[in-house]
């Protein structure tokens, strides 16, 4: 798809990170209103995919007026999936145990915000267990603001050379 080409070409041009935020299909309404808390911060210093997934708070539909060069908004990514993580720098997600998975086979790091309400606390106990290994950092959505999330990704975004080899070595 052109539109993720041109996202990857400028992040390049620019010598800055891609950033991949993924809210699953249901979309996390929570995520959502961090990464627009902060999305101007963002931009500044990154490029950014984001997945907002379809919910009944329309965060797509919002999102999608703050769009430009250096942020791309979908409510899905179907086949571009696989390439769009090959290429990214960092990953922003819940902790599903298929993403962390696919994570790790890809030595992505990622910023985990695990589902706080699940049975058995399935995505914290995901989580850091990834993060034991050195794949991950974890964001608690008890935590999780504008403001904290963009500290995050910053400080992420400082190690993210040592980041990358703590993940291929999670591989």
């Amino acid at each position: 798809d052109d539109e993720y080409r041109e996202l990857l070409s400028t992040a390049k041009k620019q010598n800055i990170p891609l950033i991949l935020i993924s809210c699953g299909n249901q979309g996390s309404h929570v995520i959502n209103q961090a990464i627009e808390q902060c999305l101007l911060s963002l931009k500044k210093m990154t490029c950014i995919i984001h997945i907002t997934g379809n919910n009944k708070y329309e965060d797509f539909e919002k999102l999608q007026k703050l769009q430009d060069d250096h942020y791309l908004v979908k409510k899905w990514i179907d086949k571009e999936y696989g390439y769009i993580l090959s290429k990214v720098d960092l990953v922003v997600s819940r902790a599903g145990i298929n993403t962390l998975t696919e994570l790790a086979y890809l030595g992505k790091p990622a910023l985990i915000i695990p589902i706080p309400y699940l049975y058995q606390d399935e995505q914290n106990i995901n989580a850091k267990y990834f993060e034991k290994l050195g794949l991950v950092k974890i964001l608690l959505q008890q935590n999780l603001s504008g403001k904290s999330l963009l500290e995050n990704i910053k400080n992420m975004l400082k190690d993210i050379n040592q980041l990358r080899v703590n993940a291929k070595n999670a591989k």
